[in-house]
């Protein structure tokens, strides 16, 4: 079963920008999801308080794939997060986080967790910035997306700015500059090292449990 998952209260996405990355993906790949969750709680609220995502989580079956926008969708503390992760992971489910084009399971390499988790963090130190008063614009859609995964690749292959540039017969400077701004380089380091080294998931059972109400 295919899942979208949004947060209604994010302060650094809006619900809007979420679910536009998700259709988009979805569009691009064909694909379509059977059940959108909207979670409604606050992100000041702690993951052991969070009832109905827990539940949520813990109904995932193996096969089953999440779509969301980014990881800060989870939490906005990487503790959480990881724990998150490592629950789901315990089960054969697919994340696809549609705002880099990265689908994460439990085979990914942990450099990429690792990636995103850093994407996360400069997320949150941005948005810290912008609540004391030094706004910093958002990264705006390229025409370039659409080369995006190739010249990704590409990159891998260890081609030049200029050797792409003629394969995809598009500008060498605009390229360069959308390769820089997207943190593409970097990206393909990652993927490339390390393809053997997994995300380590805990030994035993899932560790996120729902309160206990008594009486």
């Amino acid at each position: 079963m295919n899942y979208g998952y949004f947060r209604s209260s994010n302060a650094i996405c809006s619900l809007a920008i979420q679910e536009n990355s998700v259709d988009e993906y979805l569009l691009k790949s064909g694909l379509n999801i059977d059940k959108r969750e909207i979670e409604l709680s606050s992100f000041s609220k702690s993951l052991e308080k969070r009832e109905d995502f827990i539940k949520f989580i813990h109904s995932l079956k193996d096969k089953d794939k999440l779509f969301i926008y980014d990881l800060s969708i989870l939490s906005l503390k990487i503790d959480e997060v990881v724990k998150i992760l490592n629950c789901i992971f315990k089960k054969d489910v697919d994340i696809i986080i549609c705002r880099f084009n990265i689908i994460l399971n439990r085979d990914s390499s942990s450099k990429i967790v690792l990636y995103l988790l850093n994407e996360m963090s400069e997320d949150l130190k941005s948005f810290q910035r912008r609540k004391l008063g030094r706004p910093k614009g958002s990264l705006s859609k390229s025409k370039y997306d659409r080369y995006r995964e190739k010249i990704l690749s590409l990159l891998k292959e260890e081609k030049s700015v200029n050797e792409i540039s003629k394969i995809l017969n598009i500008s060498r400077s605009s390229l360069r500059d959308y390769i820089a701004s997207r943190n593409l380089k970097e990206l393909a380091s990652i993927e490339k090292k390390d393809k053997n080294l997994n995300f380590i998931l805990p030994k035993k059972e899932c560790k996120i449990k729902l309160n206990q109400k008594k009486g």
